[in-house]
């Protein structure tokens, strides 16, 4: 972060540049005209050193610079209207129009700082999310609570700055440790409504956590939204490529949500099961999510479908071959869960382990789940705003991990979906753990 110094001799400056005619009266001398340029110059050359932080990441110098610019408007702007005003109250006389000319070039360049500083962290934030984007741009027009609003703008953008600064020191002393360098290659597994993109990574930024640390990571590849047989055989294919191409013997797998009822598919019921070494299933209904069956009923039929149809001609768009929404999700129902488990048993020599999470109160999570978690709520129980966390658990040992902050652990939290630093759970470093007790284990 800039240096305390390096700000306060940024916020004088701009305030002897921008007030040189009520200094040149308190002081008794005027200001010559080329003060103004070298002033101005002396300023933005200081504007462009702060972009050198020497900060680990691209995107954490430009955030680090966003935030210089914002904490300057924060407190030159206070300090502007303070001076301004104690200036016409207590000294005169001066001229009015060389003050307010003076005053509408500091407010101007106020504003263009202003407009830097957002639209920086606007972009290259990750924590600032949809809500407080948007209560940025509507409290930005109301006096005093902008002010309120800045502060916090800049204390959460700050935080994600020494939170991602802490982490690559961390990494940084570990590299040498790969920690992930398991014996057989990690395949990530997506659920349902989601593909393996490159450019919308569904797992956020675990993996990239987990081939720092030594891991090797694939992807399932299967469509977004079909049957749990369909999506077995289609990543029974995959893992069989893999393992093919690459030469070595087996997989770990781990699935998250409907994708763990595909791995296990695949395990069980294909060829493709000798080639897995362990699946660990994340936030999966084992047992079924209890409110799908009485909220389908109360959904005519005609409207189902219309809703399938339409989502199922989207992905198809977007590279799935047969998606089948509403199959998908029947899949997931109580009774269609009973019926799988008794006909997929555990295939033997897999090591089998489960992880959930659960949020603190249903309205924490952020959208839709905020909506789904109530649902499940009233039906199950417990859950993580989509499954229930009596229906996570599968295997040998199983896992919720526990979490500071006020919403607790979402469904989307597990997979980094909203790469959200969450108070309490470091997500990336709860795979690498994992991932870590595999290697453990020999796998």
């Amino acid at each position: 972060m800039g240096s305390n110094a390096f700000f306060i001799i940024r916020l004088i400056l701009l305030l002897i540049l921008f007030f040189q005619y009520p200094f040149s009266l308190l002081i008794g001398f005027p200001f010559p005209w080329w003060t103004y340029a070298l002033g101005g110059g002396i300023f933005f050359l200081s504007c462009i050193l702060s972009c050198f932080r020497g900060l680990p990441r691209k995107r954490l110098s430009a955030l680090d610079f966003g935030i210089e610019q914002l904490r300057l408007c924060l407190v030159s702007l206070p300090v502007g209207f303070l001076f301004s005003g104690l200036f016409v109250i207590f000294y005169q006389p001066f001229d009015w129009g060389i003050l307010l000319t003076q005053a509408a070039i500091f407010f101007g360049y106020e504003a263009f700082v202003f407009l830097l500083g957002v639209s920086t962290v606007y972009i290259f934030s990750l924590q600032l999310g949809v809500k407080w984007r948007l209560i940025g741009i509507l409290g930005a027009w109301v006096p005093i609570l902008n002010l309120c609003i800045l502060a916090k703008l800049i204390s959460i953008c700050t935080r994600e700055v020494r939170f991602e600064c802490d982490r690559e020191l961390l990494e940084q002393t570990r590299e040498e440790s790969r920690l992930c360098a398991t014996k057989y290659p990690i395949l990530l597994v997506h659920g349902l409504l989601f593909r393996d993109w490159k450019l919308i990574n569904y797992w956020g930024r675990i993996p990239a956590a987990l081939k720092r640390n030594g891991a090797t990571v694939y992807y399932g590849n299967q469509q977004s939204a079909t049957s749990i047989a369909k999506s077995g055989i289609e990543l029974s294919r995959r893992i069989i490529e893999i393992c093919e191409t690459t030469g070595c013997e087996k997989v770990n797998i781990i699935a998250h949500s409907k994708g763990g009822l595909d791995a296990r598919y695949a395990i069980t019921h294909t060829e493709a099961g000798k080639y897995v070494a362990s699946l660990t299933t994340v936030s999966s209904p084992h047992r079924g999510v209890g409110f799908a069956v009485p909220t389908l009923k109360r959904i005519p039929h005609a409207i189902q479908n219309w809703i399938g149809n339409r989502y199922n001609s989207a992905l198809m768009l977007l590279g799935d071959t047969a998606p089948d929404l509403m199959l998908a999700i029947r899949a997931m129902t109580v009774p269609a869960c009973k019926k799988f488990n008794r006909e997929t048993p555990d295939r033997p020599g897999v090591l089998y382990m489960s992880v959930g999470s659960k949020l603190q109160h249903p309205l924490s999570a952020q959208f839709p789940l905020n909506l789904s978690a109530i649902l499940v709520r009233h039906f199950d129980g417990a859950s993580d705003g989509m499954v229930p966390v009596s229906s996570m658990k599968w295997g040998s040992l199983f896992i919720i991990p526990e979490c500071r902050s006020f919403r607790g652990i979402s469904h989307g939290d597990m997979i980094d979906l909203n790469r959200s630093n969450l108070k309490g759970f470091n997500v990336r470093e709860f795979y690498v753990w994992l991932v870590k007790y595999l290697k453990d284990a020999g796998l």
